[in-house]
């Protein structure tokens, strides 16, 4: 695709970063021993050619989360295979939005290709940036839930969530390093790549307690989609 108007910079870093938690993720054994449930954030190419204008790959098979049919994936995720797809894409794409400060999670900027795998996608709003309507940091939206629930997943959800957070967490120097190299060149100040990365809603650096730091993780992820935020959002 060729586009123009938005920071394809941006993008860029943002599906950097993505591949890199997912190296982390993939090389976290104490948190993940089961090989088979590893989170992972899907991601795409993007090669800015100029102030906001460059190539993005085509991914084929999205459809938005807004109006996906979760009654048609319940049925095809009987297969375990295909259940730990949707909810391991669904942990990292989410956890590694939530990390990097990416707002604006509207149900349009949240895809679900083939019916098995999600990924995000338009990262205008970054590391503190906030459009003047903006759902909460994490928008888990009440069907998608519901279609978890029904499927004995949300718990497995919520702990992929949480523990995704704490690898990446663990990591939080190396992560912040790279971050600044990146998000510097496209318009970020180090301050402010510092100082949103640190903050509690994001790495939350200044808390000592690992514990405490992942319990508001998966606080969020489960009180969501009852979030008079999300609902007004997907409004």
């Amino acid at each position: 695709l060729v586009k123009e108007g938005d920071n394809l910079g941006q993008d860029m870093c943002v599906e950097v970063m993505f591949r890199c938690f997912n190296m982390i993720w993939e090389h976290s054994p104490e948190l993940f021993p089961d090989m088979t449930q590893i989170p992972f954030a899907f991601s795409y190419e993007v090669f800015p050619t100029g102030v906001k204008r460059g190539f993005m790959e085509a991914v084929s098979g999205l459809e938005s989360l807004n109006g996906f049919d979760w009654n048609a994936w319940k049925l095809r995720a009987k297969d375990p295979v295909v259940l730990k797809r949707m909810i391991m894409s669904a942990a990292g794409s989410y956890v590694g939005a939530y990390i990097l400060g990416a707002a604006d999670r509207h149900q349009d900027n949240v895809q679900i290709q083939d019916g098995l795998t999600m990924m995000h996608i338009d990262f205008g709003f970054l590391l503190g940036s906030t459009p003047p309507i903006d759902a909460p940091r994490f928008a888990i939206y009440p069907e998608m839930e519901k279609a978890f629930v029904e499927m004995n997943a949300w718990e497995m959800f919520v702990d992929a969530c949480e523990n995704s957070f704490l690898a990446i967490r663990r990591l939080a120097p190396a992560v912040l390093r790279t971050c600044v190299m990146l998000f510097s060149k496209f318009g970020y100040s180090e301050n402010t790549i510092r100082l949103f990365l640190a903050d509690k809603f994001s790495l939350n650096t200044h808390e000592k307690h690992e514990k405490v730091a992942g319990a508001l993780v998966r606080n969020q992820v489960k009180h969501s989609s009852a979030d008079w935020k999300t609902r007004f959002k997907a409004y």
